[in-house]
């Protein structure tokens, strides 16, 4: 029959619970170190997103002011502009448009780039609307991506999954093993009386 002995099952299980714990303590910390810089990444793209409305608020009161020529009014404005250029593209190189959120808020950034480059008089309205429609979109996607981090990555709640069956089938086997012992202790001991 099956030579078992306790010695031999007990080193397979350790050896079995080791590699496990191993494997585990690898992907947490990796998915741990992932959701620190998706943080940071959110934390910066957030701040940069309030330098941007900054900057356009203050464009927005620049270009309200009377001014002799539209030579002075660019002249006095031009530090906002590019500032504010400044901000949209680091803004756009944060994002990835293959994602549909910020796709959304890079074609915005494009719209709110052409608006605040043009020399023309635009309404009042017009720059609410592209200024309230950014803080709602931008808004949106800092939950997107904030959920995503709350969630957790793909390979973690994968490997979440894996190793809930990975413990079940352990749990399995090990009731398995366990009771292949107690029939054979107990074949061990009617063969010897």
């Amino acid at each position: 029959m099956f030579d078992f002995s306790i010695a031999t099952v007990s080193g397979l299980a350790a050896t079995l619970i080791a590699t496990l714990a191993s494997v585990v303590g690898i992907v947490i910390s990796k998915e741990i170190k992932i959701s620190e810089f998706r943080q940071q990444w959110i934390e910066s793209l957030r701040i940069e997103l309030s330098s941007l409305v900054s900057r356009l608020i203050l464009l927005q009161v620049a270009g309200t002011l009377e001014y002799e020529s539209r030579k002075e009014k660019f002249k006095i404005v031009e530090n906002y502009l590019l500032l504010a250029n400044e901000m949209v593209s680091k803004i756009r190189l944060r994002l990835n448009p293959e994602k549909p959120h910020h796709n959304q808020v890079i074609n915005h950034l494009k719209e709110l780039e052409e608006f605040i480059n043009s020399n023309d008089v635009r309404s009042q309205d017009e720059f609410d609307r592209l200024e309230n429609d950014l803080i709602r979109l931008s808004t949106k996607l800092l939950k997107i991506e904030w959920e995503r981090v709350k969630k957790g990555e793909k390979v973690f709640i994968s490997t979440k999954k894996f190793l809930y069956k990975i413990s079940r089938g352990v749990l399995v086997i090990l009731i398995a093993v366990s009771l292949l012992l107690v029939v054979y202790i107990t074949s061990q001991i009617i063969c010897c009386i």
